[in-house]
């Protein structure tokens, strides 16, 4: 019976795929013959496939052991993985900080100041015990002990007992905070611990947040929505206690802006800017009134800054801020414009002699824009050259107990009503002293103020202008001279009285004073009369002394002549000898000695020019100790 076809077909594929099929022989290779095949159109009957399996197993035995060690490799794959998805999700002695939980309990808001109490719940899953066992705690910054009230240390070291397997641990904890409202704050733990047979430290995290739903402190200012640039004005400062428990060492902070200087505080500072509230109880309030003046130009706007918290180890700032606070002010130009003018001069510092009747003039104008009502305006003025008892008003009223003049319309009713732009004058007169006064002395200080009210969407407001004015009194450069017989560094000879077409000779003595100043450029100048003789001696020999003998003129240079001279310093003198040889003409009068005597200098302060003069010195000699009154005339 022949082979079925498809026996033969599944015979040769089956030796074609096999790794193993060796043949018996192989034949010639031979040319290609043309030969014409047909196979089957059907499979012919009966059942070979047990005959086919039989030849399959014969034909592929020596296939089977690379298949056998495929899949032993695949088993111990399997194996292998499933060990180690056994031990990463916990095996039998695997330990894992993902096997502690630390849960905290307590509150997520918390009010500032207030006790808060939190329990720290630590849970062991791992299969051995934690030894060595530490909490460390870092509180958030400002925190401070529920009890003593002292700032906690910023890390916090907690010995716990050793956790077994399974096991829950419970850690209460408790403190202050302090922050401003709706800060977060964060309180954060790290458990630390060992376990045995093994060397290494394991940490395990957390962090705890919550929020400040409430300040202890709160800060409330009080001040002008509007100054004018220089105008003095004030802060109100109320500092609150917000809590119901004390608050301890409470500092305030106030950040000034560009062009703010502080005039006064109330109570005092105690360093820069900072200023000790103390000891606050529940809902107790304490008040600072901070005053200064602000320069700027129109329309600026200046930010201060408050801030309120715990102070410092040594008081003298904030270490926890718990309360800040922002607000600004608007520069305006002079609600209420002043211009003091004295003898004509304006600005704010001008120079004025002293001994002498000033007059003074002050303009106002209303520059708000709206219509004022009761207008005040004051000028306070003090200083010791200032003559009180001189001060005459006009239109007003000098309260010497205050050293103010005051306008208002009890005295001038014009000022009850101020329309938009209107302006006006006020004037009054003083007396400067003449004396020796300091350069700290020698000063007039006039404050001029302004206020009046003025309707606004929320009723009425008072708006205030302020100007200042120095008067400082220029030095006074001031000479004496005189003439002596008896007395002096030189001798003198000849007849007293003196004769006609006789010589005598004299001493002459100036001397010069200076107060209110240094003076500086001194110079004096002495004439001789054509009857005189200039002898060429001087005393002190030091002082810088000249004589030109066609211009008949004696010239002391003094140089600078300091403030004091003659007062509280010795007064600056020159000694010099003349001879007289008087005319038949001048019987019966006085021989003139120095004919012209006068000094010059300037300010070195202010600037000025400075001059006094001394009238003809003669043979009156009054201020010699021997002298008598016919002494002084010319005779035959």
């Amino acid at each position: 019976m022949d082979q079925d076809p498809k026996d033969r077909i599944e015979k040769i594929k089956s030796k074609l795929y096999s790794r193993n099929y060796n043949p018996s022989h192989v034949g010639k290779r031979t040319g290609f013959e043309q030969s014409e095949t047909r196979g089957a159109t059907d499979w012919q009957s009966g059942n070979k496939i047990p005959e086919l399996l039989a030849q399959s197993a014969e034909n592929g035995s020596t296939s089977v052991w690379p298949k056998r060690i495929f899949a032993s490799s695949l088993i111990f794959f399997v194996i292998a993985a499933g060990i180690a998805i056994y031990m990463f999700l916990g095996g039998l002695n695997a330990v894992s900080t993902k096997n502690v939980d630390i849960e905290v309990g307590g509150p997520i808001s918390i009010a500032a100041g207030e006790p808060n109490e939190f329990e720290i719940s630590i849970k062991n899953s791992n299969n051995v015990a934690l030894e060595n066992v530490h909490l460390l705690v870092i509180y958030p910054e400002g925190a401070r002990d529920t009890n003593t009230k002292a700032p906690l240390t910023s890390r916090e070291r907690i010995p716990l007992e050793n956790i077994p397997s399974g096991r829950l641990l419970r850690q209460p904890l408790s403190f202050i905070a302090y922050g401003e409202k709706d800060s977060v704050q964060s309180l954060k733990l790290a458990l630390e611990y060992t376990v045995t047979g093994s060397n290494a430290t394991f940490v395990k995290e957390k962090i705890h947040e919550v929020t400040i739903s409430s300040a202890p402190l709160i800060v409330d200012v009080s001040y002008p929505s509007e100054v004018s640039s220089g105008q003095l004005f004030q802060f109100k400062i109320d500092v609150s206690s917000n809590t119901t428990a004390d608050m301890e060492n409470v500092v305030l902070r106030v950040e000034s802006p560009f062009g703010f200087t502080i005039e006064s505080a109330q109570p005092e500072m105690i360093s820069q800017n900072v200023w000790n509230i103390g000891a606050l109880k529940p809902a107790e309030k304490k008040t600072i009134l901070l005053s200064g003046r602000l320069q700027g130009q129109d329309n600026d706007e200046r930010s201060f800054r408050f801030y309120v918290g715990t102070a410092t180890a040594d008081g003298q700032d904030i270490e926890t801020e718990i309360f800040s606070l922002i607000e600004t002010l608007a520069i305006k130009r002079s609600f209420i414009t002043l211009q003091s003018t004295i003898n004509g001069n304006r600005g704010e510092e001008i120079v004025l002699s002293g001994g002498r009747f000033n007059n003074a003039t002050i303009r106002w104008q209303n520059a708000t824009g709206d219509k004022l009502s009761d207008l005040v305006i004051e000028a306070r003025i003090a200083g010791a050259p200032l003559d009180r008892s001189s001060i005459s008003v006009t239109n007003g009223f000098y309260q010497s107990v205050r050293d103010t003049i005051v306008w208002d319309k009890s005295t001038l009713p014009a000022l009850g009503t101020i329309d938009v732009g209107e302006e006006g004058e006020l004037r009054f007169n003083f007396d400067t002293k003449a004396g020796a006064f300091n350069e700290s002395e020698g000063v007039i200080d006039i404050i001029l103020t302004a206020r009046a009210s003025r309707a606004t969407a929320s009723g009425r407001e008072t708006v205030a202008s302020e100007a200042t004015q120095k008067i400082r009194l220029a030095a006074n450069l001031g000479l004496s001279g005189r003439a002596v017989y008896s007395v002096g560094p030189f001798e003198n000879t000849g007849p007293i009285p003196p004769r006609a077409e006789q010589s005598t000779t004299y001493t002459i003595l100036l001397s010069t004073t200076a107060s209110f100043g240094d003076v500086t450029g001194v110079v004096a100048r002495a004439k001789l009369p054509p009857s005189v003789e200039w002898l060429g001696v001087v005393s002190p020999t030091s002082e810088s002394v000249k004589f030109d003998q066609g211009s008949r003129v004696l010239t002391w240079n003094l140089g600078t002549v300091r403030e004091g001279t003659g007062t509280t310093r010795s007064a600056r003198e020159l000694a010099f000898q003349v001879r007289i040889t008087p005319s038949v003409n001048q019987v019966g009068r006085p021989g003139v000695l120095v004919d012209e005597v006068e000094i010059l200098g300037q300010d070195s302060r202010a600037g000025t020019s400075l001059i006094d003069q001394v009238g003809q010195i003669t043979t009156s000699i009054s201020t010699d100790p021997q002298y008598n009154q016919t002494d002084g005339l010319i005779t035959q």
